[in-house]
């Protein structure tokens, strides 16, 4: 009987020791959840500053992109409208460069040179 006694009193220390143990255990992982937990909020608090502070930088460059676009629409706008005024200076200088060398041909001595340019074209 005695040795019974001893028996449920030694399983009766270790299941004390057990969970006594186990509750530690419990204990320090609760300790490193908890940290873990302050780390976080502390990096929700960080990224929101920061998020803020990248909206601030963002909200004036948002803002001008209206302006931005109206003045490539018309720069646009007037580089099509030179476009014509391009082609008449082009053609005009093709003519000059024609009289130009129409004027280079001509001789001072009594002879005239013909040149004539494009002879395939007037030919075919």
């Amino acid at each position: 009987m005695n040795f019974i006694r001893q028996n449920r009193k030694r399983n009766l220390l270790q299941t004390r020791y057990l969970t006594a143990n186990h509750l530690e255990e419990i204990n320090e992982t609760v300790n490193i959840l908890s940290n873990g937990i302050e780390t976080l909020d502390d990096d929700i608090r960080r990224l929101d500053i920061e998020s803020g502070q990248c909206q601030n930088v963002l909200q004036p460059i948002t803002n001008q992109f209206p302006i931005l676009k109206k003045s490539i629409d018309e720069q646009n706008a007037f580089v099509d409208s030179m476009k014509p005024n391009q082609d008449n200076v082009e053609r005009d200088i093709s003519f000059m460069k024609q009289k130009l060398d129409e004027i280079k041909s001509v001789s001072y001595d009594g002879t005239y040179i013909w040149k004539i340019t494009n002879v395939q074209e007037k030919m075919g």
